[in-house]
């Protein structure tokens, strides 16, 4: 029995192995363990009754991946400490059998390094000496001789599988959000060095890149060069630009301006040499901004800010003079021009909206983007009555903003986190769409707000010194100029093509919910605390991504406001709500943050001596549904995890939210809400982790009546030995209704009701359908189907008699879904057919034909299925 044990202990210590080796007496078994050893042992040969070769000791943790090269010559191991370790093989003689070679060698580390932040699962030693390696930090890591490089395969998720074709220059990873990509390793970018500024005993104050390859640079002693195709020209020299504060290149890179600390301004013309020299202020020049290819604004010291027309001959037309409120020195870091209207952000985090011909500000939002400043700003989508426009700032967030040229007002729409908090760059791509550059630690990044991935990483050694860049080819590459560490000019060029998705992703963790929009526009809430919107057709087209919750997303509901304008409804961890207006046109969409709800429980107002812990968790919203009212607001209910459900009303008009009512307690954490119509009676019908289902009349909430409401619910039963996971309701006829309900004692439950002035439970049946928790459920006439954490998915027939009271359910066709820990599903019946989308660790859809549903017994169902997401 000792042996047994012996057997399972090394069984289970062994994190990761592989070998080498043809014939059973030369095979090698490398080992990596929890015990933060690598054994190398054989296992057919022993000496002196022991048949290990060699443990190895470097590693701080489980040894996750070994990889040995062909030559028998270096190990490479990773672990979760975060570490690669590099160990140099040297054999103890030649023509060694490879039993012999693992035998005597001596194998010493030769280096390890670090170039993930999580623990490192993979790494594949390269013929060329380079080393390929994949993270939980979702980073894939080429590591040269020179350098690191990094690409993210989807922010938030893991690489979890990672193989390479070094003959074509090729890496494919796999991905924990169902993801497969393909790498291309020969757009690892580029650098050249433009020139060595040391010997000449000065520094780049600033410099700009422009797009025909042409990098202009203001050196500490007053003079511009250009270089451009390995030479170096001066441009311009002048003692008055020792004092330089700004250097900003027009939109059209046609134009540079220099503007001074002694209120001197310069304008370069690229394309001749042409300059414009001028003394425009008395004070001090601290920032410059092109609105257009003509239009400027130059702020100076008093918190001024003067718009000017720049002609073609350079000179200067004075346009507009404004004015900052603020009792410190403020200036405009960011703005854009929409129509009569400047849209712009400063130093401090604000961010002000000006008319022209007035000199203050008509709007201000305070440091919303905290105060360290804004730093970008983009001009988005036009539509008739408003533009969108995005900002960005150093404190990470990315804010987009509904700017009304009609109203003369703007609002904010949503908010995205970013993955840096120095973003400096806002642009738009023909591959990627939208992208944002920004410097995170000592790299430089370009991150894609629709892809929610970093494209290229690339160590520069930050912000804090002469830098610019410039985007080439379509905004298919970058070119990026910096000051060395080592005192030198570096360019770098950076291919944004060497990443092709060959399966698109879906969440990287588990898919809790799932609402309809239309037909095959859905919208899901995650573990990962993202809301996706995505079009479900033969594959997964990721439309919208919004990260904005600060915990998981339990739930989601969706109702249709007018046409083409949809309220969304999400709720999740930390009690938090969330409002989403969404516009749909023909080839774009629009979605707005509306509202953002956090629940502030009641707390005695103590001593903090005397406060004592208490034994409650925190406050959570479980399930959430959403229905119009008579005076046209929209109602939501809301089932929480301290047994209350609490309604909601939003009005549209005003976007405003309020809590109508907190008292309806159920005594036991509230699973699924259902809204349902009985006669003139509207109710709201709860299921809890007791097997209850509630009837709640909330009539005079949706009438918009004087009936006083009920704190206990209308008619209460017991359907399940414990938990209801999942709820539907189907009206029969007449004052008869059925509910169908699936529970965590694996039982399909299916009751009739019948209400006239109060409800009753006419009959019900239940049977044990699967093998584990009913998590998802939809009945239609004649047949009802069920999803459970099995993994089936059960049609099943059903049939009642009113007259006798009985109802009778009968199983009749599954389907085995790939779909593991399923949350839920939704079905859509068109005719005799019918599409379902199951969901939970991924999404899978399939459809059915329920054609011969009429026949007694009914036969054989083939089901066919498109695996979408996992």
């Amino acid at each position: 029995m000792k042996y047994v044990y012996l057997i399972l202990f090394i069984i289970m210590s062994r994190y990761s192995a592989t070998s080498i080796g043809e014939d059973e007496e030369n095979i090698i078994v490398f080992s990596g363990t929890v015990f933060r050893e690598i054994v190398i042992w054989s296992p057919f040969r022993r000496l002196n009754g022991l048949n290990i070769l060699q443990r190895l000791q470097m590693h701080e943790g489980v040894i996750f991946s070994i990889t040995v090269n062909k030559s028998n010559s270096i190990i490479s191991s990773t672990s979760d400490d975060r570490s690669i370790v590099i160990w140099k093989v040297e054999a103890f003689a030649e023509h060694q059998n490879t039993y012999d070679h693992w035998k005597f060698a001596k194998i010493t580390p030769a280096y390890s390094f670090y170039a993930h932040k999580a623990r490192v699962w993979k790494s594949i030693l390269m013929q060329s000496g380079n080393i390929l390696s994949a993270g939980e930090d979702g980073q894939i890591c080429l590591k040269t001789s020179l350098r690191t490089y990094q690409w993210e395969e989807s922010r938030g998720s893991q690489v979890r599988s990672l193989d390479c074709m070094e003959i074509k220059n090729l890496a494919a990873s796999g991905c924990t959000s169902g993801s497969v990509g393909l790498w291309s390793l020969d757009t690892v970018p580029k650098s050249e060095i433009l020139a060595d500024y040391k010997k000449d005993n000065r520094y780049p104050k600033h410099l700009v890149v422009l797009s025909n390859n042409g990098t202009y640079v203001l050196y500490s002693d007053g003079h511009v060069v250009l270089y451009k195709n390995n030479t170096s020209n001066n441009i311009y020299q002048n003692d008055v630009l020792c004092c330089t504060l700004t250097m900003v290149k027009s939109p059209c890179e046609t134009k540079v301006t220099f503007t001074t600390s002694s209120g001197h301004i310069v304008i370069l013309k690229s394309t001749s040499a042409q300059v414009f020299f001028d003394k425009i202020s008395p004070d001090k020049i601290v920032s410059t901004i092109w609105l257009n290819n003509s239009q400027i604004i130059i702020c100076c010291r008093g918190n001024k800010i003067f718009y000017y027309e720049v002609f073609e001959d350079l000179k200067l037309n004075h346009l507009d003079t404004f004015c900052i409120c603020s009792k410190t020195s403020s200036w405009i870091t960011a703005a854009v021009l929409v129509e009569n209207l400047i849209f712009a952000g400063c130093n401090e985090g604000s961010i002000y909206l000006f008319k022209l011909n007035h000199q203050e500000p008509i709007q201000l939002f305070s440091k919303i983007h905290s105060f360290a400043g804004v730093t970008a700003m983009w001009t988005h989508e036009k539509y008739s009555n408003f533009t969108v426009i995005s900002s960005v700032g150093r404190d990470g967030h990315h804010r987009y903003w509904n700017v009304s040229t009609q109203s003369e007002s703007v609002y904010e729409i949503r908010c995205d986190i970013l993955p840096t908090k120095w973003p400096f760059v806002i642009t738009t791509s023909l591959v990627h769409g939208l992208l944002i550059c920004g410097f995170k630690e000592s790299n430089l990044i370009v991150y894609s707000p629709i892809e929610q991935r970093i494209l290229a990483t690339v160590p520069c050694g930050g912000g804090h010194r002469a830098w610019d860049l410039t985007f080439n080819n379509d905004r298919d590459s970058i070119c990026f100029v910096c000051s060395s560490s080592s005192n030198k000019l570096e360019l770098n060029e950076i291919p944004l093509h060497g990443h092709h998705t060959l399966l698109k992703g879906f969440h990287s963790m588990i898919v809790n919910c799932m609402a309809k929009v239309t037909a095959d526009l859905m919208i899901t809430g995650s573990d990962d605390t993202t809301v996706r919107l995505t079009r479900f057709n033969d594959s997964v087209h990721n439309l919208l991504i919004l990260r904005s919750h600060i915990s998981s997303v339990r739930s989601v509901s969706c109702l249709t406001l007018k046409p083409n304008v949809y309220i969304i409804v999400t709720v999740g961890g930390r009690a938090q709500l969330k409002i989403w207006t969404l516009n749909i046109t023909n080839n774009d969409m629009y979605c707005e943050e509306s509202i953002s709800h956090l629940l502030k429980t009641k707390q005695e107002k103590k001593p903090w001596r005397t406060v004592l812990p208490s034994n409650e968790g925190e406050t959570r919203f479980m399930d959430v549904c959403v229905q119009y009212t008579k005076s046209k607001s929209i109602l939501i209910s809301v089932g929480c995890s301290d047994g209350i459900l609490r309604l909601y009303n939003y009005d549209t008009n005003n976007k405003t939210l309020s809590l109508i009512e907190d008292n309806l307690d159920c005594n036991s954490c509230i699973l699924k809400i259902l809204p349902v119509q009985l006669n003139s009676y509207h109710y709201v019908l709860t299921t809890d982790t007791k097997g209850f289902i509630n009837f709640w009349d909330i009539s005079k909430y949706v009438d918009n009546s004087d009936v006083d409401l009920s704190f206990t619910p209308k008619y209460r039963h017991c359907l399940h030995q414990s938990g209801i996971n999942c709820c539907d309701w189907l009206e029969i006829k007449n004052y008869y209704g059925l509910i169908t309900t699936g529970g965590d004692d694996q039982r399909l439950s299916l009751s009739i009701f019948h209400y006239e002035d109060t409800v009753t439970l006419l009959c019900n049946t239940s049977i044990y359908i699967h093998f584990s928790q009913v998590t998802g459920i939809k009945a239609y006439n004649q047949f009802v189907i069920t999803a459970s954490v099995d993994q089936k998915i059960i049609f099943s027939s059903w049939n009642c008699d009113l007259s006798s009271k009985t109802v009778q359910v009968l199983p009749f066709a599954s389907y085995f879904t790939t779909v593991a820990d399923i949350h839920g599903l939704i079905a859509h019946k068109n005719g005799d057919k019918v599409k379902v989308i199951v969901y939970g660790q991924g999404v899978e859809t399939f459809h059915a034909d329920m054609s011969s549903l009429t026949q007694s017994p009914p036969p054989p169902y083939t089901i066919s299925a498109i695996i979408l997401a996992r």
